[in-house]
This record gives structure tokens, sequence and C-alpha cells, in this order.
């Protein structure tokens, strides 16, 4: 009869009574990989965003915003004849927006972030202003504050999650 050979316990001596059988390698100690989390999905991708700015944090240094689509040409007529089926051939002055996510983000703006406004009182040319002066520049035009931030889109330039450039889209 045959029992299962064991390794013997570190503790006690190898026996070596019996020569002829190979004794039992002993049993390696598993390797566990590291655990790593995943990497968190960005908040959003390297690139230019359209967005309605929903709140501005100067002292903190970030934006608040929804995520749109700003659909210009061949796109916004094909979405806006989806959309309204019975409306006249495609949206006016071109462009559709469309918001159909209400989920709000946030991220921190650069140090240098540039920020480019139009000027409301100056025939909607476009001007560089830091960002400690965006809340001023967006109450400063015949719009509240709080209705030009929801209805005036602006393009987020994003490099690893930071914001570096804000531009306000003009809108006819």
């Amino acid at each position: 009869e045959t029992t299962p050979s064991t390794a013997p316990p570190a503790s006690s001596p190898s026996s070596t009574a019996d020569t002829d059988a190979a004794a039992p390698a002993p049993s390696p100690t598993p390797t566990v990989a590291p655990t790593t989390s995943p990497p968190a999905e960005p908040v959003l991708e390297d690139g230019r965003h359209p967005v309605y700015l929903t709140a501005i944090d100067v002292a903190g240094g970030s934006v608040e915003f929804d995520l749109i689509q700003f659909l210009t040409g061949d796109e916004a007529i094909a979405a806006w004849d989806e959309d309204h089926p019975d409306g006249p051939g495609g949206p006016p002055n071109d462009y559709y927006i469309i918001n159909d996510n209400p989920r709000l983000r946030r991220l921190p703006v650069t140090d240098d972030v540039e920020v480019t406004m139009l000027d409301w009182n100056g025939g909607f040319q476009p001007m560089v202003i830091a960002f400690a002066d965006l809340p001023t520049e967006l109450a400063a035009g015949p719009i509240p504050y709080e209705d030009r931030l929801a209805a005036m889109p602006v393009w987020l330039t994003v490099d690893d999650d930071t914001v570096t450039a804000i531009q306000e889209q003009f809108i006819p």
C-alpha cells in the first residue's frame, strides 16, 4: 500500500533512507500578481469638446460643464431631420446642438489656461482674457450670467484630464 508522499516540515531533516526514490520536490510558492486597479477612465478624452459651462470655480481652478454635441453641415441636417421629421429642411443657421445627457462633469484648469471669449460689446470679436476674469466677462453682456452659461456653448481643450483652453463658440 502506498501513501502519498509529503514534504517533511521545514524543521525536520530530510530522510535519506530510500535512495532509489526521488525525493518529492518542494511545492513552489505560488506567485501572486500584485493587484492593481485598472486605470481610471478620463472625464474627457484628450482633444476639443463642446460644452455648456455650468459653474466656474476661479479659486479652486476648475470648471463644471455639461457635454453637448455641436453639429454643423450634413451632420447637423441629418440629426435635425431625425429629431424633427416634419420640420423644414434642416436646422436654422446650419448648426444643431444636442444635449441629451444631464451628467455634469468637473475638470481642473491649467494655471495658464487660454480663455478666448467673444466681445459682445465689440462686434463679437475674439479676445483673450484671464481665467480669473471669466465670471466678470460672462456677466458683462446683454444676457444675464446664468443665461449666458446655459445658452452659449464653449469648446474645452483637454489634455490629460486638465483643461488647457476655453473658447466661446459664436452662434447667430
